[in-house]
């Protein structure tokens, strides 16, 4: 069994026209093939090998980058964090997971590899359905939690209601 790295750094390792259609270009520009994911399964599978396609990068819009190209062409679905700045933890960038433009996205990409290529499974990283605590303090974010909340802001620490956590 291999597990191909298919979405990291803001790239996808096939040809995507998900990706292509928003930020116009189809493929990490590391590879030169038609579409390596794909050449990848037929030699896997010729040789009795499952493919499970790992999409890695999660909500993280780039590493070291201030959000790369995908905050740079759709800085509206950025993560922020309680001063207002870009969201970044652990060397990463986010993206907002609460905002639809987003969440669209990114599924998107995962039904483009399920339906366009013969993959065996697909496993979204251990942190592909979350964003670190300290966002969701983008506008959309706000409004979002003051319209599920009858007008009541966000809490001032990122951390209130989390055991173990002392908040202010």
């Amino acid at each position: 069994m291999v597990f191909p790295v298919v979405w990291n750094k803001g790239f996808t390792l096939y040809r995507s026209a998900v990706i292509d259609s928003r930020f116009d270009f189809p493929i990490d520009t590391l590879y030169r093939e038609p579409d390596p994911l794909h050449e990848l399964i037929e030699e896997a599978h010729r040789h009795g090998i499952a493919v499970i396609s790992w999409f890695e990068f999660r909500f993280a819009a780039s590493c070291d980058a201030a959000g790369g190209h995908l905050l740079g062409r759709k800085p509206h679905g950025a993560a922020r964090d309680r001063q207002g700045r870009l969201l970044e933890k652990n060397g990463f960038v986010w993206m907002n997971a609460y905002h639809p433009e987003v969440q669209e996205f990114l599924l998107a990409l995962v039904l483009e590899v399920a339906r366009n290529h013969e993959v065996d499974g697909i496993q979204g990283d251990d942190r592909l359905p979350a964003l670190p605590v300290e966002g969701g303090h983008s506008e959309f974010s706000q409004a979002l939690y003051a319209e599920e909340h009858r007008g009541t802001p966000p809490p001032r620490s990122s951390r209130r209601g989390y055991v173990g956590v002392q908040t202010n």
